[in-house]
């Protein structure tokens, strides 16, 4: 199963998202049957993830993302994908108007988790405790998506 991760700028939420969901794939020894990748509404092409996520990722985490550059979404990534996980409504509805026929596999991250309709708030620009928050939120709903998924093996 493939997951795409998407946000605005793809430098924050879902290169964390990305990474914190390979990340776990590869520790429970299930990498085979699971990847995800990220993307953004509006990403500038090339740009780093923010210095925060990257920050938070390494020292919490043990995750290395000083790689990752941002990439728009595309009609491919979007058809390639199994799911596509927006970070807030806003961007689910961004992503289905670009691609109509990816309807019924676009879902917010939260809403995907754990059927509810919150978005996860952009820490950029903010301080290192506001991107450690989101990492856990997200953290938090990646779980319950492995949880669910894994169940489909």
């Amino acid at each position: 199963m493939k997951l795409l991760f998407v946000c605005a700028g793809n430098t924050c939420r879902s290169p964390m998202a990305e990474a914190l969901f390979n990340n776990l794939v590869r520790e429970r020894a299930i990498p085979d049957k699971f990847s995800a990748e990220s993307a953004g509404t509006d990403a500038p092409e090339g740009e780093r993830a923010s210095e925060n996520a990257a920050q938070v990722l390494k020292e919490d985490y043990g995750i290395d993302i000083s790689a990752h550059r941002a990439r728009q979404v595309s009609a491919e990534m979007v058809e390639k994908a199994d799911v596509v996980l927006a970070m807030t409504k806003a961007h689910k509805e961004k992503i289905v108007s670009y691609f109509p026929q990816a309807k019924g596999k676009v879902f917010t991250l939260n809403e995907f988790a754990f059927g509810v309709s919150r978005d996860i708030s952009d820490p950029y620009g903010a301080d290192l405790p506001e991107y450690r928050r989101c990492a856990r939120e997200i953290l938090a709903a990646i779980e319950k998506i492995i949880e669910k998924i894994g169940a489909r093996k």
